[in-house]
């Protein structure tokens, strides 16, 4: 049967509909499947940022464990994992609990994790420690002071034996002891632990051994006064001077070397006014200008006793090419006598670590005050004595007042008797809570005998592009 032209056009436009539609669907088709693939990919990745970003917290706890900092890279500059990258930042709290921030990052975007834990204070979380290792059970961390002269510590505190404000004396902080906490609100029956200095090996690890370098010392004159054992200026070790003839009767009872920090390569600045000023300017090797290789960002290990005590100078300021960055480590006594400024206050730091010598029983103690004119007034470091704290004339009238920016902690005990004739000598502390928030890091930190973790909680972030 013959068809006319009116149904050959109709079946034409059928067909052609058809083809559309059937056209359509393939496109429409190709769309889900590719949308699928797409959200597959993103998926994926997505799953990929987030595996990152838990290795990157497990890393980082483990840091944190360890005594580290649990600070990986940056946002800037991720540390490269795989075909992806990390970065994370931990940030302790007042509370002792510590925000780990970890960052997955993979095909473009960045996924997070947040960790919560819980950690035991060390040692760099405290204004004032002792940890009484030699549990004397009358032991007791004593404050006091009336009026003007109350002491005052800003941060929190830690007596392995008893704690006990009196008079005027404040705390801004918490106070905890292993024994009784009178006077002010604390927390008792608690314990710290201490840090392992065997463990750390630093005859070993230091990058300037001091004594060693003075093997090669030539016996001369200098601007710091007297005659004493020196090196040359381009030696990281020049910033000491060893046994000055000068001050032989602060020297005469000790056992061993005696290190005197000060520069005899730089002009002789007394700060009189005792202010940071004008210091006596102590520049490490390689600064601009000078010889050597950087003497900055090392570890100084000091067989004999360290002095910061000169017969002109009031005041001493080190001079490097950066941040002061110095882990001063003394196996023997430390004895400070003038005032310790840093240049910037914002990145520098210093740390002096007085060890015990097993042959020697005065050994391992940090020593406040000039033990000829009690000028001691202001010192900026972090300060641990493996044995004890003392004092050495601070109830002259030069040392009413003595003022640490920084910590000061010591294994056994802080004992400070700083009462004399009606008089105390008011002591102010003033926590430096850089290296414990993880935004100071300075070479060859102690790290604490124990370190505890508790986990507390952990929750995924949202995808960053």
């Amino acid at each position: 049967m013959r068809r006319t032209s009116n149904e050959k056009g109709t079946m034409l436009v059928s067909s052609i509909a058809t083809a559309v539609v059937l056209a359509g669907l393939g496109v429409a088709l190709i769309t889900v499947v590719r949308s699928g693939n797409m959200e597959i990919a993103q998926s994926r990745n997505d799953l990929q940022r987030l595996y990152l970003a838990e290795s990157a917290a497990r890393l980082a706890q483990n840091s944190l464990a360890g005594g580290g900092s649990g600070n990986f890279g940056s946002s800037a500059n991720p540390v490269p994992m795989g075909a992806g990258a990390y970065w994370t930042r931990a940030t302790k709290n007042a509370d002792q609990t510590i925000d780990v921030v970890a960052n997955g990052v993979y095909g473009g975007g960045t996924r997070a994790v947040h960790l919560t834990l819980l950690g035991a204070p060390t040692l760099f979380d405290n204004a004032v420690f002792a940890g009484n290792s030699s549990k004397d059970p009358n032991y007791k961390m004593h404050f006091g002071g009336v009026g003007a002269q109350g002491d005052q510590v800003g941060g929190d505190i830690f007596s392995g034996g008893d704690v006990e404000f009196v008079g005027d004396a404040k705390l801004t902080g918490t106070a905890r002891a292993t024994g009784k906490v009178t006077g002010i609100t604390g927390e008792g029956g608690i314990q710290e632990p201490l840090p392992d200095l065997s463990a750390m090996n630093y005859p070993t690890i230091a990058d300037v051994d001091v004594a060693k370098h003075f093997a090669g010392a030539t016996y001369a004159s200098g601007t710091p006064g007297g005659k004493a054992w020196q090196l040359p200026e381009s030696d990281a070790a020049h910033i000491f001077r060893k046994n000055p003839s000068d001050r032989a009767s602060m020297t005469s009872s000790t056992s061993k070397d005696d290190f005197f920090l000060e520069d005899p390569y730089e002009k002789m600045h007394t700060d009189a006014k005792s202010d940071g000023s004008d210091p006596y300017i102590v520049s490490l090797a390689g600064v601009a200008g000078k010889p050597g290789s950087d003497g900055n960002h090392k570890i100084y290990y000091v067989d004999g006793n360290l002095w910061i005590n000169n017969s002109s100078a009031m005041s001493f300021e080190f001079s490097s090419n950066d941040a002061l960055s110095l882990t001063i480590v003394v196996k023997g006594n430390i004895y400070i006598g003038d005032n310790i400024f840093y240049k910037d206050p914002k990145s520098d730091g210093l740390v002096l670590i007085a060890m015990k010598d097993g042959a020697v029983k005065d050994s391992g103690n940090i020593y406040f005050g000039d033990p000829a004119f009690g000028t001691l007034e202001s010192m900026s470091a972090y300060m641990y004595a493996e044995n004890n704290f003392y004092d050495s004339n601070l109830n002259a009238s030069g040392s009413a007042i003595v003022k640490l920016n920084g910590m000061m902690s010591a294994g056994n005990q802080v004992a400070i008797n700083r009462d004399y004739k009606g008089q105390h000598s008011r002591m102010m502390v003033t926590f430096d809570p850089r290296i414990a928030k993880g935004t100071l890091s300075l070479p060859g930190l102690p790290r604490s005998t124990q370190q505890g973790l508790t986990f507390l909680a952990w929750e995924p972030g949202a995808l960053q592009h």
